[in-house]
Parts: structure tokens; C-alpha cells; sequence
């Protein structure tokens, strides 16, 4: 083989080299998760709440390398870039205040690299007249988490390969 020829294809082989780490350094191990949070007062059964309340942010921790993530609360759906792994609701930080409400029990929730993974709907509440708080339930009505997701995220959905119809 010529210098040449064999210059050539070293560089090519290299390039080829150099793209696939900068692909798998630049976010190859992250997915996409979609989630929303309620939260709230809860009722006089604490059973569920009475009315809404404001969050400033959630807290996401993942329980394998314990990395957390902080979510700005937006008022629809959430959809954020997070690593590879097993999460955790981990906190909430109501509006308005300086209190931080820890959590971080099940139902957890995994997130796989590359995708889409839709962890649904959470409904936390907190009652601070009975100094109570819980998980009402998570991980539910997925499809309307998801065709919200569809209304206000569609460029990071089409970034993971999801075609939508506008």
C-alpha cells in the first residue's frame, strides 16, 4: 500500500474512531424522561388533595449513582435530559418558600438511554396542620402525559426519533 493510500485510510479510520466517542460522550447515555408533578394541600382524610399548589422545582435523584437533578416546575409537563438509570421522586420545593419536602420512595422509575421514557403522572401532597405528606400516586395516565408532552415539547420528542403530525 502506498503512503498515500495508507495515510488516507488511517485518517478515515480514526475520523470514524473519534465521531463514535464524541457520540457516546455527548449525551449517548441519556434519555429523555416526561413527567408531571400535582401537588398540593392535602384533604381532611389525606387521602388526596384539596387544592394545587406551586412548586418552584422537583428534585429527581438517581439511586445508582445518586446524582440528582433539579426540574424547574413548569405548569405542564416536564421533559428533561437525564443519564441512564433507576430514579427517585427525591424532593419538592414548594413556591414561596424555603422548605424542601424530601421523598424519596417508591414507585421508581427507569430511564433508558436514547429514549423516550414517560414516567406519567405523580401526585404528591402535604398537610402541615397534621405535619403529613405523601405520594398519592405515580406513574399514571401515561397517554395524556404523553400528548401533552407532544404539545409543548415536540423538538426534544423529534430529537428522540418521535414523528408527530404538525
Amino acid at each position: 500500500m502506498r503512503p498515500q493510500r495508507f495515510l488516507r485510510a488511517l485518517s478515515i479510520t480514526l475520523g470514524i474512531a473519534v465521531a463514535a466517542f464524541a457520540q457516546s460522550a455527548i449525551g449517548a447515555e441519556k434519555g429523555l424522561l416526561i413527567i408531571k408533578i400535582e401537588f398540593g394541600i392535602l384533604n381532611s382524610q389525606g387521602s388526596d388533595l384539596s387544592h394545587l399548589s406551586v412548586l418552584d422545582r422537583f428534585d429527581l435523584m438517581s439511586l445508582t449513582t445518586k446524582q440528582e437533578y433539579s426540574i424547574p416546575s413548569p405548569l405542564h409537563v416536564a421533559a428533561e435530559e437525564v443519564d441512564e438509570g433507576i430514579y427517585c421522586l427525591y424532593s419538592f420545593k414548594m413556591a414561596g418558600t424555603s422548605l424542601d419536602l424530601p421523598y424519596c420512595g417508591e414507585p421508581y422509575f427507569k430511564v433508558a438511554a436514547g429514549h423516550i421514557n414517560n414516567a406519567g403522572l405523580w401526585r404528591y401532597g402535604v398537610s402541615f396542620e397534621r405535619n403529613q405528606q405523601r405520594l398519592i400516586f405515580g406513574a399514571r395516565n401515561l397517554e395524556s402525559v404523553l400528548n401533552e408532552a407532544k404539545k409543548y415539547h415536540g423538538e426534544v420528542l423529534r430529537k428522540y426519533g418521535m414523528h408527530l403530525d404538525n
